[in-house]
């Protein structure tokens, strides 16, 4: 029986190949590859994951979907010394971490990717994954998303024009996901701006371009990172707290 259930889990998940974007040793990452067709409720039980009645009602592509982000919040969380089965949902649906934790989880129709740290640590944490958006899709999407000036930027680095607006994209992803815990409120993409790509070291430094809040103000400035392959990227925003 056991036997089965092994065999069950490993037909939904697999380890995940995604290059590693970031090797500080205060920020912790997992990831793994998942197959929504392989989803079965029971796997909920088999990995020891809470199955929120909230769930009840949802579509498998949602159920799969909490499954795989709770698994690996789990498992990034225990790398950090916290065992836990269940990290709750809030009102916005963000992550619910345990007391001194800070984390961010992402997913698409194939992954899943948190990352945790202790907020004795870290300031901002926010971690974002997507797919290489097509071509038709930029442009129903470009005018939301970025200004004139992050338009000739991206014209001008080392991508296909798609992939760097992707890049664009999902770096304004993570932003939102790493202030939103202090912020709690949503802000547009057009509050932020990329204002610098480096493609040798893989990393962007993007500005607020309205004021948030009496925290978060006009001009300041966050530093990422991003690593991708053929099918997707990767964006990670983390600041670290510095001594005095």
């Amino acid at each position: 029986m056991q036997g089965i259930q092994r065999q069950k889990i490993q037909t939904f998940l697999n380890r995940t190949y995604f290059p590693p974007i970031s090797k500080q040793i205060n920020v912790i990452i997992e990831g793994v590859d998942y197959c929504q067709l392989a989803f079965k409720q029971k796997l909920f039980q088999s990995l020891n994951i809470q199955f929120p009645s909230v769930l009840n009602e949802a579509v498998v592509k949602r159920q799969s979907e909490y499954l795989c982000q709770g698994y690996v919040a789990v498992k990034a969380l225990s790398k950090l010394g916290f065992t836990t089965y269940n990290v709750s949902t809030g009102k916005h649906r963000e992550p619910i971490w345990p007391h001194g934790v800070l984390g961010s989880i992402t997913h698409t129709n194939t992954s899943a990717f948190c990352t945790v740290a202790l907020r004795k640590n870290v300031r901002y944490l926010g971690i974002d994954h997507e797919n290489w958006i097509s071509s038709m899709n930029v442009e129903e999407i470009k005018r939301s998303i970025i200004n004139s000036q992050e338009d000739k930027l991206i014209s001008q680095i080392d991508l296909a024009y798609e992939q760097a607006f992707t890049l664009v994209f999902s770096a304004k992803e993570s932003l939102f996901k790493a202030l939103f815990p202090s912020l709690q409120c949503y802000f547009d993409f057009k509050d932020a701006q990329i204002i610098c790509i480096h493609m040798k070291n893989k990393t962007f430094i993007i500005k607020l371009t309205t004021t948030l809040s009496k925290t978060f103000k006009i001009g300041d400035i966050f530093y990422g990172s991003f690593t991708y392959n053929a099918n997707s990227i990767q964006t990670l925003i983390t600041t670290l707290h510095t001594s005095n």
